[in-house]
């Protein structure tokens, strides 16, 4: 679970820090994930992990992770909101469409 959150806090960080500007969305392949468009930055992801994220304006976001060992939970962070989300019985870091909190109406959070 610890590199859920490591992947979550790197979204974080570079939407603070780097000014990325996000394009529309983006899912992980081959055990990696491009953040932004123009300052892109790649994270590579930990064995049977799996991400997605999405921002239509750049300015806010929205990031999943399931890991595809794991126990079938998906977590989630959105750039409006401070809590964790979490959703059991997925079978992968699930679709994102708003790039806010909308986009886990129907998760639980911690």
């Amino acid at each position: 679970m610890k590199k859920i959150f490591i992947f979550l806090l790197a979204v974080s960080l570079v939407m603070l820090f780097k000014g990325v500007s996000f394009a529309a969305g983006q899912s992980s392949s081959n055990g990696e994930i491009t953040l932004g468009s123009t300052d892109t930055v790649t994270v590579t992801l930990s064995s049977n992990v799996e991400a997605n994220y999405y921002s239509a304006t750049g300015d806010a976001y929205s990031a999943s992770t399931y890991n595809t060992k794991g126990t079938g939970k998906a977590y989630g962070v959105a750039s409006n909101s401070s809590v964790i989300y979490y959703k059991t019985g997925m079978t992968g870091p699930g679709d994102l469409s708003n790039g806010d909190s909308s986009d886990f109406s129907d998760w639980d959070t911690y």
